[in-house]
């Protein structure tokens, strides 16, 4: 489900054409036309605010001159009055930041060996997971309770196994 039309999006690559260079450019037109919506959409919402800052003193797309680490989307000047700005672009439903994945991989472990107890036992499951925040230098952090590489404990099983009401913390 696209926002803008194909032809919208055209208009704003056109217009961005001085501005982004060959692999910026590749790089968005791949992740538009991928598939995928949690590719697509925020690659649409990236160009739609990069097209949107164009018109500013000054706007770098991806500055080649940056160095602290990994480049900002954009640099501008005239955004902010009297100091320039460095915009990083991240999307709500980007899941590599919600930590969705990691989420769904743990609960349909957790949901598979119930099924293997007895068929229809996981629909019954519901999960909730420990979330932190912290702030760090002034940046919200978002920690999710969901470990890449979980594994369903022997103990985790036995207390599945045996039945009845229980509550398990991942």
């Amino acid at each position: 489900m696209a926002i803008f039309t194909r032809r919208r999006i055209q208009a704003m690559l056109n217009d961005l054409r001085p501005l982004l260079d060959g692999n910026k450019r590749a790089d968005l037109v791949a992740r538009l036309n991928n598939k995928r919506v949690e590719q697509a959409l925020p690659a649409e919402m990236e160009l739609a605010l990069v097209w949107a800052m164009r018109d500013f003193d000054c706007l770098e797309v991806e500055p080649a001159w940056w160095v602290n680490g990994k480049k900002p989307d954009a640099y501008v000047e005239g955004l902010l009055p009297d100091r320039p700005a460095v915009v990083e672009i991240a999307s709500t439903n980007d899941n590599s930041i919600s930590g969705q994945q990691l989420m769904d991989r743990c609960s349909q472990t957790i949901v598979a060996h119930a099924n293997t107890i007895k068929k229809g036992f996981g629909d019954y499951l519901y999960f909730r997971f420990a979330e932190t925040t912290e702030i760090e230098r002034g940046i919200r952090m978002r920690g999710i309770a969901a470990p890449k590489r979980y594994m369903l404990s022997d103990a985790a099983k036995a207390l599945m196994s045996y039945g009845g009401i229980w509550v398990m913390t991942v």
